[in-house]
């Protein structure tokens, strides 16, 4: 679609981030055809092969991929557990087959589309995958590198939450719980109370 550009470059102070996406080959059969009428869809890595040169071209300080993509790696890291030694199948796989020069100026891979949690780091590129429906965050610091050129994640940074709680519903003669914390994860959080203004219209 004309509207949809290839990438964008995001300015944060003094630094320069570029972001692009990329989405399955198998969008056409996980969505409602009349979504994507008269779109084609291309591999995932021969379109980061000709997209990343264009963004590297804007001299960005930080490239980030966000990709709606099948993969796994083998074997599955634990929770929160950063591997450096699983392979991945499938379309992460074949990004990360990609030639070098183009792979490793990817910083950081958002990855989406099995409902799986893993983070994994080759020393270059960290990918995280968080299940699915906003259940699980992953937080990370980015720094100024060493040299002085462009940026790079803190590893000690990087961290996964899970966005789950106790639930507030008690049942149907038993109405709704209105806490002023919910625990989430390690988070202790303060629910807004807009929100509970909100939500009570339908209760």
């Amino acid at each position: 679609p004309k509207e949809v550009k290839p990438y964008t470059i995001i300015q944060k102070g003094p630094y320069r981030i570029a972001v692009t996406g990329v989405t399955t080959v198998e969008t056409p059969v996980a969505t409602s055809a009349h979504n994507i009428t008269g779109i084609h869809f291309e591999n995932a890595a021969e379109s980061l092969m000709r997209v990343i040169p264009q963004m590297e071209a804007e001299n960005p300080d930080f490239t980030i991929v966000l990709a709606h993509v099948t993969g796994e790696p083998t074997p599955m890291p634990e929770f929160n557990t950063i591997s450096t030694d699983a392979t991945f199948d499938h379309e992460i796989g074949e990004i990360l087959a990609m030639p070098a020069e183009i792979r490793d100026k990817i910083d950081l891979l958002v990855t989406g589309h099995l409902h799986i949690s893993f983070l994994y780091d080759n020393g270059k590129t960290l990918i995280t995958q968080g299940k699915s429906g906003g259940r699980e965050l992953t937080t990370l610091r980015l720094v100024p590198k060493a040299d002085g050129k462009g940026l790079e994640i803190d590893r000690k940074t990087v961290q996964k939450f899970n966005l789950t709680h106790a639930p507030i519903y008690k049942g149907c003669d038993g109405g709704y719980d209105h806490p002023e914390t919910l625990q989430v994860s390690s988070m202790t959080i303060t629910p807004d109370a807009r929100g509970y203004e909100m939500t009570s219209r339908f209760e």
